[in-house]
């Protein structure tokens, strides 16, 4: 709710209007769609108590009451989504400030734009939707959508505008993720925590080959684990994708260097003299 309401109260134009008592003279009472005026007199009580008021902290209870009750779906004390409150309350306040009752019959359908200009077909739908919705919201929250249909046989293409009051962008999704890994060596020296970024659809055999390149270890030499308590949980395999919940709980461990294949002699690829592939 805070991040709701934040939203709304800090848009200047309604800030003022709620604060200068306008809203007190374009309550709407009998509209079967709001709240029957409760929720405006209630956020104007609460928009002048938080930009008069001289204490740190202001508790919108008057307001949660009447969402409580006129939206059982965002009452409660749980935690809710806040995009969802933002368009109950925008719907709300401008029903409950709606100047167009009593409401007018049903507008026409939509005419075909019938390759009208966008601006008389805009012009239009605007006109239709303002009969019946007119409102502080309106003016301040409202703007239209275009959309064109057109047949692939004929070519013929029909535009229409409709009006809307919030837009639902997508958030930017990370395209890599950050991982934490210790590398535990052979030679019992102690561990250092490297910081590796690699794709967010990566495996740990990519992982490895990031971490290779920062502690100078081959990839076949080391085993990517994820511990539980003090014991092994799980050892990762080099064809997994990689657990974003467990990306910075990741150990490397070094492991001996592959015998070779060419000398039956040699224990240490790394110190092996009598072999020329090695």
């Amino acid at each position: 709710m805070n991040a709701a309401m934040q939203a709304v109260w800090n848009t200047g134009p309604l800030r003022r209007y709620f604060n200068s008592g306008m809203h007190l003279y374009e309550v709407n009472t009998t509209n079967p769609l709001g709240t029957k005026g409760a929720l405006a007199l209630r956020y104007g009580e609460l928009c002048k108590e938080v930009w008069s008021s001289t204490a740190r902290s202001v508790a919108p209870l008057r307001v949660r009451w009447v969402v409580a009750r006129h939206a059982r779906a965002l009452g409660g004390g749980g935690q809710h989504d806040a995009q969802e409150l933002l368009a109950w309350l925008l719907d709300a306040l401008h029903e409950d400030l709606n100047r167009a009752a009593p409401r007018p019959a049903p507008p026409p359908p939509h005419r075909d734009s019938d390759g009208r200009p966008d601006q008389e077909v805009a012009a239009e739908a605007w006109a239709s939707h303002t009969a019946r919705n007119q409102s502080i919201m309106t003016d301040l929250f409202y703007g239209q959508l275009k959309s064109k249909v057109r047949c692939d046989t004929c070519g013929h293409e029909s535009v229409r505008f409709d009006a809307f009051n919030m837009l639902s962008l997508p958030l930017p999704m990370e395209s890599s993720l950050r991982c934490e890994v210790r590398v535990m060596r052979l030679d019992g020296s102690v561990p250092v925590k490297y910081g590796v970024r690699v794709n967010t659809e990566g495996t740990y055999l990519d992982l490895k080959n990031k971490l290779s390149e920062l502690c100078e270890l081959p990839p076949e030499c080391m085993l990517i684990a994820e511990l539980s308590g003090a014991t092994i949980g799980r050892i990762c395999d080099d064809g997994a994708k990689i657990s974003a919940a467990t990306a910075n709980e990741l150990y490397a461990y070094e492991t001996p260097r592959p015998e070779c294949s060419h000398c039956t002699d040699c224990t240490d690829c790394a110190g092996c003299t009598d072999c020329n592939h090695c």
